[in-house]
């Protein structure tokens, strides 16, 4: 049972270890019970002090994850990448469950997209409407849309 900062900065490290160059961003999810005791804050402190102040820190809370190595409703997951070629843009919704779409418009005209066939568009909604797609059958569901890309292995804390 890891304390929120050393657990965030083993996967971290692992993570990073992988890669040749400081990472463009970092995806981190982390259970609700982080928390509590102000963990959450100390895991977002813990990795801005470990990567450069270039690379974007995205992610939020879940209440479970699924890794190469099981499945767990406790702990924190951390997805480090890098691309020359990848231009990280980060636009917020608030209260998404209130307003769905507003928020998706707030966050959109935070980012300027600018229509190439190789931008990437990834976006993380609220888990409190469960969407029915019959390829998934029932079940929570991130919504990406991508082009080709290759990431590293997530590691798991």
């Amino acid at each position: 049972n890891y304390a929120g900062d050393t657990a965030v900065l083993t996967a971290l490290n692992k993570a990073k270890s992988k890669l040749t160059k400081e990472p463009t961003f970092v995806l981190l999810f982390c259970t609700i019970h982080y928390i509590k005791n102000n963990n959450l804050q100390n895991i977002i402190d813990t990795i801005n002090k470990n990567i450069s102040p270039q690379t974007e820190l995205i992610g939020g809370t879940i209440a479970g994850f699924i890794t190469n190595s099981g499945c767990y409703s406790k702990g924190l997951t951390i997805l480090a990448c890098y691309s020359d070629e990848i231009k990280i843009k980060v636009g917020i919704g608030k209260n998404t469950k209130q307003n769905p779409k507003k928020s998706t418009l707030e966050a959109l005209n935070q980012v300027s997209l600018k229509n190439n066939s190789n931008e990437l568009l990834f976006s993380i909604i609220s888990g409190g409407k469960i969407p029915y797609i019959p390829i998934f059958k029932q079940g929570r569901v991130i919504p990406v849309s991508y082009t080709h890309l290759t990431l590293p292995t997530i590691y798991s804390v």
